[in-house]
C-alpha cells in the first residue's frame, strides 16, 4: 500500500549539517502493521530507502544530506511525501580486507548485526583514505564487536 501526504520538513535551515525529518500523520501499525518499518521515500521523484523512527509517541523519517540533495528541499520546504513498504531485502557487502581484518569470529558477530549497524560500521571503515586510519578503526571494531557494542559514534 502507497500512502502520500504533504507535509513540511523540520530541522534547522540556516545549517546544511543538520538532517532534516518529517513526522508522519498516520500510524505505520494502522497500515503496515508495525510501527519500525523499512520503507522506499519519494521526494519530488528522487526515492531512498529508509525506517521509521519512533519517538516520544511520534513517528518520523529523517532526510539526510544525500536525500536532500538529490529531492532538492531543505528544512522548512513543503513537499510532497510518498511512502511505500520496502520489501526488498537489505545487504551491504563487508570489504574483503575488512573481512580479512577482523577474522572468521568477528566477521560473523559484524553479519549478526542489524542492517543499519552493519552498514555504518563498514561505511565509517571504508571511507577512511589512509592505511593508518583504517587500521585504528579496524582496531576499534574488533573491540566494539567482542563487546557487543555497535556504534561507530
Amino acid at each position: 500500500m502507497r500512502k502520500e501526504f504533504r507535509t513540511q520538513l523540520s530541522g534547522d535551515a540556516s545549517r546544511k549539517d543538520v538532517s532534516a525529518y518529517f513526522t508522519l500523520p498516520f500510524d505505520t501499525r494502522d497500515v503496515w502493521g508495525r510501527a519500525k518499518v523499512p520503507v522506499k521515500v519519494t521526494i519530488n521523484r528522487y526515492t531512498w530507502r529508509s525506517t521509521v523512527g519512533n519517538r516520544s509517541g511520534r513517528q518520523y523519517i529523517v532526510v539526510n544530506a544525500e536525500a536532500r540533495k538529490n529531492a532538492e528541499v531543505k528544512a522548512g520546504d513543503s513537499v510532497t511525501i510518498a511512502l511505500e513498504l520496502d520489501r526488498e531485502k537489505r545487504e551491504i557487502a563487508i570489504p574483503p580486507q575488512l573481512r580479512k581484518a577482523l577474522g572468521t569470529k568477528l566477521t560473523q558477530e559484524l553479519n549478526a548485526l542489524s542492517f543499519s549497524h552493519k552498514k555504518e560500521l563498514i561505511v565509517w571503515y571504508s571511507e577512511a583514505k589512509k592505511p593508518d586510519t583504517r587500521a585504528r578503526r579496524v582496531g576499534k571494531m574488533k573491540q566494539m564487536l567482542s563487546t557487543g557494542r555497535s556504534s561507530a559514534k
